[in-house]
C-alpha cells in the first residue's frame, strides 16, 4: 500500500513560522513557541502529513521537538537548494508566505522522505532557546586555536 503524503510547507523565522496547508490552500502564521508549535502538531495527521522546511538549525529546533512528540514526520532541506528551487519555478520575490508554499511544492515534487527524528538523549543535553532570545551563541576564541606561534628569539630568520 502506498501513502501519499501531503507536505506541510513551514517557513521558519526567529519568531513566527508560516504555514502553507495544500489540502486548504491557506497560509497561517504561528509564533515560534512550544504552545503554538505543539498545537500546530496536534493538528497534523501522523499517517499522512509530511512537514517540509530550511534547516535553519537553531531556529528549526523546538519545531523538530514538537513535531517528533506528536508523532508527525518532516524533511529539512538545505536552504540554497530551496531558494534555487522557488527562482527555477519563477519566484524571484523572497517572502514568507511564497517560501512556505515552495516548500510544499518542493515536497511534492521531489517527493522528499522524513528524517530521524531528533535523538532524545542529545536533545536534554541542549536546552531550548528562550523566547526572543537571539539565535547566535556568544563565540570565544580558544587560545590554542586562534593564539599566533612564538618564535624563539634563536631561531634563524633567512636560509642561508
Amino acid at each position: 500500500m502506498t501513502i501519499h503524503h501531503t507536505f506541510i510547507g513551514c517557513d521558519i523565522g526567529k519568531d513566527m513560522i508560516d504555514i502553507f496547508d495544500p489540502k486548504t490552500a491557506r497560509f497561517c502564521r504561528i509564533p515560534n513557541e512550544q504552545t503554538a508549535l505543539s498545537a500546530f502538531a496536534r493538528g497534523l495527521d501522523p499517517a499522512t502529513d509530511l512537514a517540509v522546511f530550511e534547516a535553519t538549525g537553531h531556529c528549526d529546533r523546538l519545531l523538530r521537538l514538537c513535531l517528533s512528540q506528536a508523532g508527525i514526520a518532516f524533511a529539512r532541506v538545505n536552504p540554497k537548494t530551496a531558494r534555487r528551487f522557488a527562482e527555477a519555478r519563477g519566484r524571484l520575490a523572497k517572502t514568507d508566505r511564497i517560501d512556505a508554499r515552495s516548500l510544499c511544492e518542493m515536497g511534492t515534487m521531489f517527493g522528499l522522505t522524513a528524517e530521524a527524528p531528533p535523538c532524545p538523549e542529545r536533545e536534554r543535553r541542549r536546552p531550548l532557546p528562550a523566547a526572543g532570545t537571539s539565535s547566535s551563541m556568544p563565540v570565544q576564541p580558544s587560545a590554542g586555536i586562534f593564539a599566533m606561534p612564538s618564535i624563539p628569539p634563536s631561531a634563524p630568520t633567512s636560509r642561508p
